[in-house]
């Protein structure tokens, strides 16, 4: 799955999609096996990160990540949160930076 902006210019490539279902199901194996290892919050940007970076749909791909990230959160009893329209630039440029550093500092 290719991401292009509005001009045409590609921002991120998914994974190809005879890769998916393997990355996915890699994504819930490590989340399982490291759910009481890390903080929540680096369990949830971790999951939300690379579930971005698999890009399984056309479609709803970071809403659906948002939810992931949520999701993680909330087992561990911990708020939602939401990420405003204002502070877009900077959620895309933290996911940029995991996506070609693995660096997941500025998503935390």
């Amino acid at each position: 799955m290719v991401v292009a902006d509005s001009y045409g210019n590609v921002v991120h490539r998914g994974a190809p999609s005879q890769q998916v279902e393997r990355l996915l199901k890699e994504l819930i194996k490590w989340y399982n096996q490291n759910k009481k290892k890390y903080l929540p919050m680096v369990l949830a940007v971790v999951v939300h990160n690379q579930f971005e970076n698999i890009h399984p749909f056309q479609d709803g791909n970071g809403r659906v990540g948002r939810l992931l990230l949520n999701n993680v959160l909330l087992k561990h009893d911990l708020p939602p949160l939401n990420i405003e329209m204002r502070n877009r630039a900077q959620y895309y440029a933290a996911l940029q930076a995991y996506e070609t550093d693995h660096n997941i500092r500025p998503t935390l």
